[in-house]
C-alpha cells in the first residue's frame, strides 16, 4: 500500500487531487487529506508521496517539505501552486513536481504514474549470486559497483561490501533504468548519491570516483536529467 498525503488549505483542491488519484486506477493507494501542515505531522504517520500546498496557514510548503524528507529520505512530493514567486526557493527541497492551479487533469495523471514508476523503482531489488549462495540487495542503497580484481564488488549505503559473480555490462544493463550511469571502465554509479562532478571526479556520499574522459559527457547529461524533470 502506498500512502499518500493531500495537504491544501482549499477543500475543492484537496477533492480534486483524490479523485484524480482514483481516475488513475490506484486501489493500492491509501489517501488522508488536511487543510495544514500542523495536521499533516500530528497524524504521527510516514507518507510516501505528498501532494503539498505551497502556500499554507500555518507555514510555507517549502519549510514542510524540508521536515517530511528528513523523515524519509525517498519521499516524492509534488508542489501546489499558483504563487511563482516561491519556485526558485522551492527547488531546493527537490520536489518531483510543480502541478499549477487551476489542475491539468491530463498533466496530473501523466505525472501521478510516473511518481508511481520512481515509488516501485525504489522499492525494487537486485538478486546477485557469490559462492553459489543468492543474495538480495535493495537496489536504492547500492552507492556505486566496481569491477575489482576480476571480481564485481558493491559498495552499499551502509558501507557494507558485497561482492557478485558478473560483468560490468551486465549490471549496467541491468540498472540502467534505475539512474545507474557508467563512469569508468571499472565503476558504476547511482546517481541518487552524486553529489557533485569536479573536473573528472565523482564527489559521492563518503568520498570520490574518478570519472573517464570517456563518460564524462553522458554522466553529466544523465546527472541533469535527473535533477530537472520538472515540468512547470
Amino acid at each position: 500500500m502506498i500512502n499518500i498525503a493531500i495537504c491544501d488549505d482549499e477543500q475543492v483542491y484537496r477533492d480534486e487531487i483524490e479523485s484524480l488519484i482514483f481516475e488513475c486506477n490506484a486501489e493500492f493507494c491509501a489517501v488522508d487529506k488536511f487543510c495544514c501542515g500542523k495536521d499533516l505531522f500530528e497524524s504521527g504517520k510516514t507518507y510516501d508521496l505528498v501532494f503539498l500546498d505551497i502556500e499554507l496557514p500555518d507555514n510555507l510548503g517549502v519549510d514542510i517539505a524540508k521536515n517530511l524528507k528528513a523523515i524519509n529520505k525517498d519521499i516524492i512530493i509534488f508542489f501546489i501552486t499558483n504563487y511563482t514567486q516561491y519556485i526558485s526557493e522551492a527547488f531546493k527541497s527537490m520536489p518531483f513536481q510543480y502541478l499549477v492551479k487551476p489542475i491539468d487533469s491530463k498533466l496530473f495523471k501523466e505525472e501521478f504514474n510516473r511518481a508511481l514508476k520512481l515509488y516501485f523503482s525504489l522499492n525494487e531489488s537486485l538478486h546477485i549470486t557469490w559462492n553459489k549462495q543468492e543474495i538480495v540487495l535493495k537496489i536504492k542503497e547500492i552507492v556505486y559497483i566496481e569491477h575489482y580484481s576480476r571480481k564485481i564488488k558493491i559498495i552499499t549505503v551502509s558501507g557494507n561490501v558485497q561482492y557478485a559473480s558478473g560483468n560490468m555490462a551486465y549490471f549496467e544493463d541491468k540498472l540502467s533504468p534505475y539512474y545507474f550511469v557508467r563512469i569508468h571502465n571499472g565503476f558504476l554509479l547511482n546517481l541518487r548519491y552524486l553529489k557533485q562532478i569536479i573536473k573528472y571526479t565523482a564527489v559521492i556520499e563518503g568520498g570520490e570516483l574518478p570519472i573517464s574522459k570517456k563518460y564524462i559527457k553522458n554522466l553529466k547529461n544523465k546527472y541533469s536529467e535527473k535533477l530537472t524533470g520538472i515540468k512547470i
